[in-house]
């Protein structure tokens, strides 16, 4: 007997996903595009996107414009309903946007704080998804999805560790804001989120590059890899990472990554040098107005990226090393000598890009994997 879900065999299942699918990634897409995109017939295209356009995943956007005179209808993903909620949560705050299946944003909010316990945090929280609940109260919220900081066991949604929150540990945050909102909840490492945006959005949309890391550089570091089109996540989160990586022949002799490359550990070492207490933004305008202790620490930083990347590129092989965050959007800084300190120990070496992308894009990227699960497991 054929087995059939919602009045529909699982075959005709797994056909509406992959039209789905290919307008989600894709979209607006005609039926004739379908068709090549997915090899199915006129009549098989035509029935699932009639379909899920009755049930409100998809609206039509009427004629499109192809070059050769003909307009024929197109599909887009609905972007007035059906929503997920995103959230990137670190020590330093609270982004937050609404977005469509798609990764169309409809709302965003950002809550910074600072000095703040375990309960006075989660207490932020909520009340940042209880205002995008809000925000449309009449429409369909499926998931919530979070982009986390630091160490997060995605299989069970628990906030292993984030530094700079007291009393922050193992946490169970699936499990609480699930109770709380009655909707499923995910838990994933930001700069998976961060990089798969930029599959979508950014420097590896659009192109045939299928491997690629990105490095988020802020008041940490951390990496997110992409293998063959598919951003590599284990049970704990992050596939790996390079905070903890030797840097060798630094001034004082060798460290670790991240006691160079993140906004924090550069203001504790201009502290250091210059016996001035300066914040970040301090820091960099020192170093663009030639001043020797800041230009200094941004040479070393540069230095030490170069071999971060060396390191990472000779495991992985990526064709694109993206550089996302608060540090990298000060580039001129630094990557002089991180390309001479590239070329001298790889010489060829991979494109290095600065992210377009902006400070939702972890939130983002958390809703599109939150989407992918529940285009998965929905039955149409």
């Amino acid at each position: 007997m054929v087995q059939t879900v919602n009045n529909n065999t699982i075959l005709r299942q797994e056909s509406i996903k992959r039209v789905f699918s290919a307008i989600r990634e894709r979209g607006p897409l005609s039926k004739r595009q379908l068709q090549e995109i997915t090899g199915f017939s006129w009549g098989n295209v035509s029935s699932i996107t009639s379909l899920l356009t009755e049930k409100g995943y998809l609206m039509s956007i009427g004629k499109q414009d192809t070059g050769i005179g003909r307009r024929p209808e197109s599909f887009d993903v609905n972007d007035n309903d059906n929503f997920i909620i995103g959230i990137d949560f670190n020590f330093q705050g609270v982004t937050a946007v609404l977005c469509s299946l798609n990764g169309k944003t409809v709302w965003e909010t950002r809550k910074p704080f600072e000095n703040i316990t375990k309960d006075e945090a989660i207490e932020i929280l909520c009340a940042t998804v209880q205002q995008a609940l809000d925000f449309q109260p009449h429409k369909s919220v499926f998931a919530i999805a979070i982009a986390m900081q630091g160490t997060v066991d995605t299989k069970e949604g628990i906030s292993v560790r984030i530094d700079g929150i007291k009393d922050w540990e193992n946490v169970p945050i699936a499990e609480m804001l699930g109770e709380k909102y009655d909707l499923d909840v995910f838990v994933f490492h930001d700069p998976d989120c961060l990089l798969y945006t930029e599959k979508y959005f950014g420097s590896i949309g659009g192109n045939d590059a299928e491997n690629a890391i990105l490095i988020r550089m802020d008041h940490d570091i951390g990496i997110g890899v992409m293998y063959r089109g598919t951003i590599l996540m284990s049970s704990k989160g992050a596939t790996c990472e390079i905070g903890t990586m030797i840097i060798p022949d630094q001034p004082n002799g060798e460290c670790v990554l991240k006691e160079i490359a993140s906004s924090i550990s550069l203001a504790k070492k201009y502290a250091a040098v210059s016996g001035r207490s300066c914040p970040f933004d301090e820091i960099v305008a020192l170093a663009e107005a030639g001043e020797p202790a800041a230009k200094a620490l941004f040479g070393e930083l540069g230095a030490a990226l170069g071999v971060a990347v060396n390191n990472v590129s000779i495991l992985l092989h990526p064709e694109r090393v993206i550089l996302y965050g608060t540090i990298a959007g000060h580039s001129d800084l630094f990557f002089e000598k991180m390309d001479e300190t590239l070329k001298t120990v790889m010489g060829d070496y991979p494109a290095v890009l600065i992210s377009k992308l902006g400070s939702n894009a972890a939130a983002i990227g958390a809703t599109l994997f939150a989407a992918d699960t529940f285009v998965e497991n929905n039955l149409f």
